[in-house]
């Protein structure tokens, strides 16, 4: 399908929820919820007479102007990226509110899908995949998406403490009919969450503001004089605590986290049970401003064969649309994953 019919349905649900943010008095973000959620399950829900008829035909009238019938998975997911970039727009949503950009989740995949090959991960039972902070859903989609093309039963479970980001992820995965756990909590807390495969997570950055419970972590950075602990350091030791044996956790953190004054006591943190093995930072030109750049940090869980690299990884991702030197990161990346696994 040409990239005109992929504009023209964004057009189209972008009016609809133009109509549906004003009639409502919604941000953008919650017309496009409310606009997903129809579209998902085929029906206008409308609650105590809301939006009213001569609306509810408006906005029918741009759904039926869409047979999404006739869209591949693929361009579905096109039309929601462009959309959760508009609902960026509208709503100015603070950075840890962002879509994770479609081609850092596709690198992200990559790395994904070649420490799985390369540790041998069968694909004869389900992998185990956890986002603890899945936001709009848009890394766990790509990356579950991509896994199941390499030939993976992918069970996927996010955690988010923001009800409608969530809500928006479970009518994102219904939408493009593929199948995911969705759980609303403070994901620091104890969960109920069989031991995992692989873990993906484009951290938050912030302070954690229970401090009670942050001090039940080694991360917690408060007896080094921050004012509470901060929520990535913390996410980061309790996605380790919910991997298997050499089980793989791929983060976006902040590239500057490692210079940071509290520093060594996330990557102390991180040796309790895992493996630091691998820091790139991504290319700069995929940020705005220098501070906002981030980087890719690779853990692995102790046991099952899993051994600290001898050469941990560290550098810089070439940029993704420099040909020549992303053959050979690859091939750098492919050999590195041999000799650490």
């Amino acid at each position: 399908m040409s990239t005109e019919y992929i504009q023209a349905a964004y057009d189209k649900v972008n009016q609809a929820n133009l109509i549906m943010m004003q009639a409502l008095d919604f941000s953008y973000t919650e017309a496009w919820h409310e606009n997903l959620q129809n579209i998902a399950n085929g029906v206008l829900q409308v609650i105590d007479g809301q939006p009213n008829p001569e609306i509810a035909q408006k906005i029918q009238a741009l759904y039926d102007q869409v047979d999404w019938d006739k869209f591949s998975e693929r361009e579905r997911l096109q039309v929601l990226q462009l959309i959760f970039l508009e609902a960026e727009r509208q709503d100015q949503l603070q950075a840890n509110h962002q879509m994770t950009p479609a081609g850092i989740a596709m690198l992200l995949t990559y790395f994904a899908s070649r420490l799985l090959q390369t540790r041998g991960q069968s694909k004869e039972t389900p992998l185990k995949v956890f986002d603890p902070t899945v936001g709009t859903g848009n890394l766990l989609l790509m990356v579950q998406r991509g896994l199941e093309e390499g030939g993976y039963q992918v069970a996927s479970v996010g955690y988010d403490n923001d009800d409608l980001l969530l809500a928006i992820a479970d009518q994102s995965f219904k939408f493009l009919d593929r199948q995911a756990k969705f759980y609303y909590g403070d994901v620091l807390e104890n969960l109920l969450l069989e031991p995992v495969d692989l873990v993906v997570a484009d951290l938050p950055v912030g302070y954690y503001p229970l401090d009670e419970q942050a001090k039940t972590f080694k991360a917690n950075t408060m007896d080094q004089g921050t004012p509470h602990a901060y929520a990535h350091y913390l996410m980061i030791e309790q996605s380790l605590k919910y991997m298997q044996e050499g089980a793989w956790g791929i983060f976006l953190v902040p590239t500057q986290i490692l210079q940071e004054d509290y520093s060594a006591q996330l990557v102390q943190a991180i040796a309790q049970t895992g493996y630091f093995q691998a820091f790139l930072n991504l290319p700069e030109g995929l940020f705005r401003q220098a501070k906002a750049r981030k980087s890719v940090l690779m853990v692995q869980k102790q046991g099952g064969g899993a051994k600290q690299a001898e050469n941990v990884l560290i550098g810089d991702i070439p940029d993704l649309k420099d040909q020549e030197n992303m053959e050979k990161f690859i091939d750098s990346f492919s050999k590195w994953s041999q000799d650490v696994l």
